[in-house]
């Protein structure tokens, strides 16, 4: 056996140094090599050393990065933050932190950072592998997206809209003032026969659509969501009714928000090049008159939808459970079989304006003096909690049979002030709206004729509206009743233009005067290319079928100067005047 010499120790002292840079060679290439950005930095935070995937990671150089300080590539992150001893550190392993990465050109990026220490015959150095975790957090983001969302549509799905329920309710249940959430069960109509005839996958676009159209309809803070294949959910909340009663209560917050549903479903859908209609039938559940938990909330709206669903119910209907009919409906039922007689019911008026006389440059200066060429009777319902909004109390009247009632009251009320306004020297037209319960009565005509008769006003100071979706109801029957209307003497006008769908030709087939555009298209002007285009469209029909047309719902002068422009002859909206009683119109 050899006794060792230098010979042998130096042999082993190369085979040793040339294992250490084999094993250092062979670290090298995996630093080099991994998915993770290396930094290597001494106490001081300067950087030593950097991989590949960290050059790429940050946007440097590998010659930029080092002598940088590591705090140069965090963002709110200071160098003590990743050179800080602690028991981990101390104990040999690695301290993982969530922090935020700076890339050379200023972007931010999620990171995850691990710190170990390397000790060396320099000192103390500390290593840290920076992994982006932008795309986890993304992937992260939509898997909890689509846990909460409908794929199809894009809305929120029924385990979100429920957790949003309980929250309003909560909410409403801790505020003193008085709360109140509605929610609304849409159900359409004929979806499945639409889905048979034209295809799944035309199917699934008017679902798309019908989603879009919800959202349109819906207020920004309500939740409009998918509950099943061709029902939705919208939530209405944070009703608030206000001491003085002006504010909706939950119940005609939730109505309104259904007629404007019916608005925006009206229209023909664009399937494929094909016109497709379909309605819907809507239920309404509101807390805490209907229910006191979110649950029973849902299952209420559901039922209400249901029932109006049933022939001759619907469109909408409010949910009519053991709570709501002894304490809401059946109280507002009876109080409202007694409104006429004690009194309780009003009328304000709204002006309607004459645009003509106006410039698109000059504007609106205000002073309504001679402009006024018409008002619209508006009925209100005073009650001991304030003013009862009409979207609250004619759903209501249609269904016990009082609107003949009150639509016989209002045009004799509104006949009454128009003659004391003539009596002032204030001589207006006054406008008067038909429903299409009163429309469809065998007698309608007459009845109406009668209460003008009776309040002595001739029937050429009344304008009669009816709105477009009534009148195409049945369009045989409407031009009969308006004809009847007509020859009697009685101007009549076609109310909410453009929110239903009318045929031009039985448009033209109508003894009208007057084509009233509906608020939803003026609201969007001037900005809106499309009701920009639709109103000036609505505009050159009325001229071409020698109607006059009057634009609802001027709110700006940015709109005024639009319609003046097209030369829109009649205008009404809070621009000009909101409904007022009818001693405030002469002074207006």
């Amino acid at each position: 056996m050899e006794a060792p010499g230098p010979t042998t120790e130096r042999r082993q002292a190369h085979d040793l140094e040339q294992a250490l840079a084999e094993s250092e060679n062979r670290f090298r290439c995996l630093i080099e090599y991994a998915r993770d950005a290396y930094l290597l930095y001494d106490e001081s935070g300067r950087v030593l050393d950097a991989n590949a995937s960290a050059c790429e990671t940050y946007g440097y150089a590998r010659s930029e990065l080092l002598g940088r300080s590591v705090a140069d590539l965090f963002d709110d992150t200071p160098a003590s933050a990743l050179t800080e001893l602690d028991d981990e550190l101390c104990g040999g392993r690695a301290r993982t932190l969530e922090v935020v990465g700076r890339r050379r050109e200023g972007e931010t990026f999620p990171a995850e950072v691990r710190v170990g220490v390397v000790d060396s015959r320099d000192g103390r150095l500390f290593m840290a592998l920076v992994r982006d975790v932008s795309e986890r957090e993304r992937s992260e983001r939509q898997i909890e997206y689509l846990g909460e969302h409908d794929a199809l549509t894009g809305l929120p799905n029924c385990t979100f809209f429920t957790e949003q329920v309980r929250a309003a309710v909560e909410r409403a249940q801790r505020d003193q003032r008085r709360q109140e959430v509605a929610v609304l069960h849409v159900d359409l109509n004929r979806f499945t026969l639409i889905n048979q005839g034209l295809g799944s996958r035309a199917g699934d676009e008017l679902l798309r659509q019908t989603a879009s159209r919800l959202r349109e309809a819906a207020e920004p803070m309500d939740v409009v969501a998918r509950y099943s294949a061709d029902e939705f959910l919208v939530l209405v909340p944070d009703v608030e009714t206000a001491a003085d009663g002006q504010a909706a209560s939950g119940m005609a917050a939730a109505q309104g928000r259904a007629d404007e549903i019916h608005r925006a479903l009206a229209r023909p859908f664009d399937i494929d090049n094909t016109e497709v209609y379909v309605d819907a039938s809507v239920g309404i559940s509101v807390f805490p008159l209907d229910a006191d938990e979110p649950p029973l909330l849902l299952r209420n709206a559901s039922a209400a939808a249901q029932q109006a669903k049933r022939p001759g119910e619907g469109p909408t209907k409010l949910f009519a459970g053991e709570t709501s009919d002894k304490w809401a409906r059946l109280w507002l039922a009876t109080r409202l079989r007694k409104a006429v007689e004690r009194g309780e019911l009003l009328l304000h008026y709204q002006p309607i304006v004459d645009l003509r006389p106006l410039t698109a440059e000059a504007g609106w200066e205000g002073g309504l003096d001679g402009r006024i060429v018409a008002v619209e009777a508006l009925a209100r319902w005073r009650t001991d909690r304030g003013l009862v909004p009409p979207a609250s109390f004619i759903p209501l009247a249609e269904d016990i049979g009082m609107i003949e009632a009150i639509g016989e009251w209002v045009a004799g009320e509104a006949c009454r002030q128009a003659l004391v306004w003539r009596d002032a020297g204030t001589p207006l037209d006054v406008s008067v709206n038909l429903s299409l319960h009163e429309l469809w009565q065998p007698s309608a005509a007459q009845r109406v004729g009668h209460q003008v008769a009776q309040a002595g006003l001739e029937p050429g100071s009344v304008i009669i509206e009816v709105t477009e979706s009534s009148a195409m109801t049945d369009p045989v029957r409407t031009q009969r009743v308006l004809g009847e209307l007509r020859r009697q003497g009685f101007r009549l006008a076609i109310d909410d233009f453009g929110a239903g769908h009318s045929s031009l030709a039985r448009l033209s087939e109508f003894p009208c005067e007057i084509l009233k555009i509906d608020r939803s298209f003026v609201a969007r002007l001037p900005e809106d290319p499309t009701a920009a285009a639709m109103v000036t469209a609505m505009i050159e029909l009325a001229r071409g079928l020698g109607l006059q047309a009057v634009a609802e719902g001027i709110e700006t002068g940015a709109q005024l100067a639009f319609l003046v422009e097209r030369r829109c002859a009649l205008g009404q909206g809070f621009l000009f005047s909101r409904p007022v009683p009818g001693e405030e119109i002469p002074r207006l």
